[in-house]
């Protein structure tokens, strides 16, 4: 018999650009791969910026994503980001084996 269970998470950047629609910005296995992709986002948006500058930038934006910021939400530019988090669900037989993928 399988049993369905929660296997682990996901993690969902989202952006808005000014009051257009919503649009996914990628789906990751952690919050470090996200992160990751956010820094390298906002940098690539600020090229042409002082390096030291970027950093602090990025170092500020990130901590407005997670919520440890002083603002409830990240915003660069005209430029709203957020991210979703959801639980993977999986299969498990009556053993605590995983079915085989098809």
């Amino acid at each position: 018999m399988r049993k369905l269970i929660e296997t682990g998470k996901v993690y969902i950047l989202n952006a808005r650009y000014k009051e257009y629609d919503d649009e996914v910005m990628g789906c990751f296995a952690s919050m470090d791969v996200l992160l990751a992709f956010f820094a390298r986002t906002i940098q690539a948006d600020h090229k042409n910026e002082d390096p030291r500058e970027i950093v602090g930038l990025v170092a500020l934006l990130t901590a407005d994503l997670l919520g440890e910021g002083s603002n409830d939400e990240c915003v660069d530019g005209r430029t709203r980001y957020w991210y979703s988090e959801f639980d993977v669900m999986d299969f498990k037989t009556a053993d605590g084996e995983e079915d085989e993928k098809s």
